[in-house]
């Protein structure tokens, strides 16, 4: 699946929190918010299921952007442990992983393709 092939390459969505750059991280989901575009505007069947977990994964990614644009931190900020940026920084990529890792889990069993394991880590927890 071409999704699962572009993601499971995009370090913002499985790497430790505090190894990622947040310039890195920014500009990456910069470039996945382009690609679900890009998917979108390539998908002639409106009436696919596919779209709207296209579209939130999309809105994920722009409240991810949104949200430390409007804290008005720097990306230097947010890399300084103790610095209130970095733990907003953590806390926004943390919210937008959990929520890919429901569309990657909800779009997978829909179509019967299986998760590439750097993005198995997303995925929410399995009831016991």
């Amino acid at each position: 699946m071409k999704l699962f092939s572009y993601l499971e390459d995009r370090r913002v969505l499985f790497e430790l929190g505090e190894a990622e750059t947040p310039h890195h991280a920014i500009d990456s989901v910069l470039q996945i918010r382009q690609f679900l575009t890009d998917l979108l505007q390539q998908t002639t069947n409106e009436s696919l299921t596919i779209t709207d977990n296209l579209r939130a994964l999309r809105a994920g990614c722009r409240e991810f952007l949104s949200i430390l644009e409007k804290r008005g931190a720097t990306p230097d900020d947010m890399r300084s442990p103790g610095h209130w940026a970095s733990w907003e920084f953590l806390n926004e990529l943390g919210k937008l992983r959990a929520g890919f890792g429901i569309h990657i889990a909800v779009i997978a069993d829909r179509y019967g393709v299986s998760i590439p394991r750097n993005l198995q880590v997303t995925l929410p927890p399995v009831a016991d």
